[in-house]
């Protein structure tokens, strides 16, 4: 198995083995990416384990507005977890930090 190969068959268990310990069929998961390769892995893997086990996914996408292109950044994200075949949801985020 190639490495990347290798990486999405670790992340699948993980995730797996997760949804396995602490959900029950009909609940949904909800998950939060950023839009990288690693967290859109991670919405990859639970969007096809929640139909597996019968639950709904939602993908979550907070935009910060911490740069200046990242409304730009979280629509990416979100289009990408929608072309997984997730329900993506984007949220913009302008409040105060602690």
């Amino acid at each position: 198995m190639t490495e990347p190969g290798l990486a999405a068959y670790q992340v699948r268990q993980a995730v797996s083995n997760l949804l396995a310990a602490v959900t029950e069929p009909g609940q949904r998961v909800v998950v939060a990416v950023s839009g990288g390769a690693d967290s859109l892995a991670l919405a990859a893997a639970m969007n096809s384990l929640a139909a597996e086990l019968s639950l709904f996914c939602t993908v979550v996408i907070v935009d910060h507005g911490l740069q200046p292109a990242s409304a730009d950044w979280s629509a990416f994200a979100a289009r990408a977890a929608r072309d997984l075949g997730a329900q993506a949801v984007c949220l913009a985020w302008r409040g105060p930090y602690p």
